[in-house]
C-alpha cells in the first residue's frame, strides 16, 4: 500500500480511518455531544488533523462549528492521554498506522 501524502489525506480521510479502526460511524463522531468513547476517539481526530497541518479553526468548523479552543484543549487532552493512558495509546497508534499505509 501506499503512504498517503499530508496534503492529500482529507478531513473525511482521517474520518474514515477512524469510524474502521475505532468501531463508529461519521455521525456518532460529529455530534456536539456523545458518551466518553467518543469524546476520547474526537480527541485522536483533532490530534490527527493537527499533525496534518489542520488549523484549530479548520478543524472545529469541520465539527459543527466548535469553538477553536475546544480544539485546542483537545489537541492537549490527546497529547497528555497518549503518554498516560495505554489504551489511548493504542487507539491512537491503530489510526495514525493504518493512515501510513
Amino acid at each position: 500500500m501506499k503512504t498517503i501524502n499530508k496534503k492529500n489525506l482529507l478531513f473525511d480521510d482521517i474520518v474514515y480511518y477512524i469510524c474502521i479502526t475505532q468501531g463508529i460511524n461519521k455521525k456518532s463522531l460529529l455530534q456536539k455531544y456523545g458518551s466518553r468513547k467518543v469524546s476520547l476517539i474526537r480527541h485522536i481526530f483533532c490530534k490527527i488533523a493537527s499533525e496534518h497541518g489542520y488549523s484549530t479553526r479548520e478543524i472545529a468548523r469541520y465539527l459543527n462549528n466548535r469553538d477553536h479552543t475546544t480544539i485546542i484543549y483537545s489537541i492537549k487532552t490527546a497529547e497528555a492521554l497518549i503518554k498516560t493512558d495505554v489504551e489511548f495509546e493504542l487507539n491512537y497508534t491503530a489510526v495514525k498506522d493504518i493512515i501510513k499505509y
